[in-house]
């Protein structure tokens, strides 16, 4: 029997379901992947293997490349963008402490002053960073080509770009710069993709508003069109 395994690396796009759904319709993408190519060829055995990992860019992805790649898959899904291009109201060192919690003493301080100052005025601080992002457009554009030159170098896999989904007049309100951004990145995903002839998932019919309603991650529906358009390309 032929055997296909396909990667998914990228952030938590790829993994989320939003609103959370319980079993069993709480599946991301892969899972759908999964089910849906072993429906169509049944003399295949399709193995999926989902990477992704929460506020994942480019610069938290390269440290972890080799271990992402390391079962050489015949495809590899990169669904990377929206934790780079982002606009922020602090730096990702301070976010990453209160997230991971790394430093007790320290994230319990942290939470406290993003909590009562910062979080309430999200978008005022986003605004005294000069609406900087975690991975600004010129090492966006570096790290990206890089990726995908380590990739073809190191893999006979095939690959397939997930463009960014456009954010969502919520997270604008927030997050404020973060539309241009996307719009920004997506165009050197793009650029990429025709550089290195490179199949993109076509988003540009999803409706952000049914299809990824929190303004980011997609929905239990949202997940099934993706599944489908990505086992579209598979199948070609």
């Amino acid at each position: 029997m032929k055997h296909i395994k396909v990667s998914i690396i990228g952030c938590s796009v790829a993994i989320r379901v939003r609103p959370p759904m319980k079993e069993p319709m709480n599946k991301n993408y892969g899972q759908y992947l999964q089910d849906k190519l072993s429906e169509t060829d049944s003399n295949t055995c399709f193995t999926i293997s989902n990477k992704a990992f929460t506020r994942a860019t480019l610069k938290d992805i390269f440290p972890r490349i080799d271990e992402l790649i390391s079962d050489y898959p015949d495809y590899i899904v990169l669904n990377i963008g929206i934790p780079d291009a982002s606009t922020r109201d602090v730096p990702k060192w301070f976010s990453d402490i209160i997230t991971f919690k790394s430093q007790k003493s320290i994230s319990i301080l942290l939470a406290t002053v993003y909590n009562i100052i910062v979080k309430p005025k999200r978008s005022i601080f986003v605004k005294l960073r000069g609406k900087n992002s975690w991975v600004n457009k010129k090492q966006f554009k570096n790290l990206y080509k890089i990726l995908i030159e380590y990739i073809i170098k190191e893999t006979n896999s095939k690959i397939i770009i997930i463009p960014i989904n456009t954010p969502s007049d919520r997270v604008e309100k927030q997050l404020p710069g973060t539309k241009k951004n996307v719009e920004i990145y997506n165009k050197i995903i793009n650029k990429l993709s025709s550089e290195f002839d490179i199949k993109k998932v076509d988003i540009s019919d999803i409706d952000g508003v049914k299809y990824y309603p929190d303004g980011i991650h997609y929905s239990t529906e949202g997940h099934k069109i993706i599944s489908n358009k990505i086992a579209n390309i598979i199948s070609l």
